[in-house]
């Protein structure tokens, strides 16, 4: 087996957060059933992993095909925040390789677009104001509709879009999520990190997700006080 996660980043890079144990990754089944995890040395087993100890961009790989599920989501994204601005790069193929076999590992109910349109929003959210009222509250021609076909996200229209345009469909979506699930209880960049983990772990198409995961270094705060906007386009409207 071979050190990794925490430990491994803390190796290759020194100004890195200090682990709080040890992680260990083995690709022998048999090697694997043989150890026994503990809080302070846990283990892991990953059939695609090298028989070595990763690179970093073989880490850095492994984080993002881990951040669409909500497990240890905020230290994933942090991690992966160090590692985009150490230069890491993806590695496609085996990004695939361990995007199947999490599929495999981990459920992820994400949101299911085959739906009828008129039946899209029948979950658990109580609305105060409906999604797409919310969405005229920030742009009178919502950023989403250059994407969708009917309510399906279209990845080939999201790439055609200017590199502004892109940022204003996420921005104008993680607003949205936040003003209807959090603004009663979080303050508002609060409120926009867990809109943006909502979005990734299970609301976006995971084309969508990886795009704001592999740009997570521009997407990963806000500095726009969209509940201070919101508040005054809702006064205005009600006057």
């Amino acid at each position: 087996m071979y050190i990794f996660g925490s430990n491994l980043i803390k190796k290759y890079f020194h100004d890195f957060r200090e682990p709080n144990d040890k992680d260990w990754v083995t690709n022998d089944i048999t090697e694997f059933n043989t150890l026994t995890s503990t809080r302070e040395n846990e283990v892991y087993y990953i059939p695609c992993a090298p028989s070595r100890e990763m690179s970093p961009d073989e880490i850095y790989t492994l984080k993002v095909s881990h951040a669409i599920y909500d497990i240890h989501w905020e230290k994933t994204m942090s991690d992966i925040r160090f590692l985009q601005l150490k230069e890491c790069n993806i590695i496609p193929e085996f990004l695939k390789e361990l995007r199947e076999f999490w599929q495999i590992k981990h459920s992820n109910k994400r949101c299911d677009f085959s739906v009828k349109e008129d039946s899209f929003f029948d979950d658990n959210v109580r609305r105060k104001i409906p999604h797409d009222e919310l969405h005229l509250i920030f742009n009178s021609n919502p950023s989403y509709k250059l994407i969708v076909d009917g309510i399906v996200p279209n990845e080939n229209k999201f790439l055609s879009l200017s590199d502004g345009l892109k940022e204003n469909v996420i921005l104008e979506e993680s607003f949205v999520i936040s003003i209807e699930r959090y603004i009663d209880n979080f303050p508002f960049r609060t409120a926009y990190k867990r809109a943006q983990r909502d979005l990734i772990t299970r609301l976006h198409p995971i084309w969508l997700s990886d795009y704001i995961i592999l740009n997570w270094n521009k997407f990963y705060t806000i500095k726009f006080n969209y509940y201070e906007y919101y508040n005054e386009r809702r006064n205005l409207k009600q006057d």
